[in-house]
């Protein structure tokens, strides 16, 4: 082989490895995108159920508002912790808090994903810049 057959093999194997990075940033941009997709979704639906638990919150301070009434006339000075764990205590209000737990969980990994993807592109940018200085001719 030649010497410009060797300057074109390294010249070719120099194109491919920019063609990976560029498809590499490309899949990670598209990761990107699908989570901040499914963050806003989850933000949506945790907006959701934090109205579902609210309504719940007060329809079972609706409903039990008769044994305030009674807590407070036995024990004034207890009567409100009391009866906030009456509500709290509501099997309507205990199942959207826990469905508020799971989407917040649910948020919060997604968002640490999409972190440490925009790191990944970081990185992957780094690299483009230093392919590209070596696809400069010398």
């Amino acid at each position: 082989a030649t010497a410009a057959d060797f300057a074109a093999a390294r010249s070719r194997a120099r194109m491919e490895g920019w063609d990976a990075i560029l498809e590499i940033r490309g899949v990670l941009t598209e990761r990107k995108a699908i989570l901040q997709d499914l963050e806003d979704h989850l933000r949506a639906r945790y907006s959701a159920i934090d109205e579902a638990h609210d309504d719940a919150v007060a329809a079972a301070k609706s409903r039990l508002d008769s044994k305030r009434s009674w807590l407070e006339r036995i024990d004034p000075i207890t009567a409100g912790g009391n009866f906030a764990d009456l509500v709290a205590n509501e099997r309507p209000v205990i199942e959207t808090g826990k469905a508020l737990v799971e989407v917040h969980e649910a948020v919060r990994a997604v968002e640490s994903e999409r972190r440490n993807v925009d790191g990944d592109l970081n990185q992957v940018r780094l690299r483009q810049r230093e392919v590209f200085y070596s696809l400069l001719p010398s």
